[in-house]
């Protein structure tokens, strides 16, 4: 049975695991946060874990993660509005409309990987990988839910620097079934992740 982490943020563990793993790395960067309008569409679950990592990253309580200073994963994306930002020009960014489209209007930014990809809360509580520089295209695989994807960043971060046993990491992270989207989230040697799944040959359903 799979451990949920969709309340690791607002149970304070994701709080907690930080300090013990990292109580001196320098903060992220983070952007002035969530607007009271990106909240309104968010399940109530959702928004409370939301709410949760925007008081830690206005509370400057959220490290740079990564495996190193040119990859760390920064938080100034946090807040961010793809709507907002692009405006009239964001459905030219999107021009094939459909899903994809619709996801970009009501997407909340979250953090950016260093290479490009922008991680995002969908309004389902999913968190989703986009990328910047490629036409403004989803990542096919994505988090399950927003506490999946801070604990694999700070969890996956603590292997690199051998605060984190590794063949726990990837017991855990084949237990969630989110190899592949961990493989962008950070970029992980083979070494410590679980055996990779086939890569979907089709376009998953969320994005059609």
């Amino acid at each position: 049975m799979t451990t949920k982490l969709d309340t690791y943020v607002s149970s304070g563990s994701f709080a907690a695991d930080i300090e013990r793993f990292y109580p001196d790395r320098p903060v992220s960067q983070a952007a002035p946060g969530v607007r009271p309008e990106q909240l309104e569409k968010l399940p109530a679950s959702v928004k409370k874990e939301l709410l949760a990592l925007d008081a830690l990253a206005r509370a400057g309580k959220v490290p740079a993660l990564g495996k190193n200073p040119g990859l760390r994963v920064g938080f100034f994306d946090f807040g961010y509005s793809l709507a907002e930002d692009l405006g009239d020009e964001l459905e030219e960014v999107f021009e094939d409309g459909g899903k994809p489209l619709e996801l970009a209007r009501t997407a909340i930014g979250l953090a950016d990987n260093g290479g490009g990809v922008m991680f995002c809360l969908l309004e389902d509580g999913t968190v989703a990988g986009l990328s910047m520089e490629s036409f403004h295209s989803w990542q096919w695989y994505r988090f399950d839910d927003l506490g999946t994807f801070c604990w694999v960043l700070l969890h996956g971060t603590a292997v690199g620097d051998d605060k984190y046993p590794v063949e726990d990491f990837k017991a855990k992270v084949a237990e969630l079934d989110c190899a592949l989207t961990a493989k962008v989230l950070l970029p992980f040697s083979k070494e410590i992740l679980p055996p990779l799944p086939e890569h979907l040959e089709d376009m998953p359903a969320w994005l059609q």
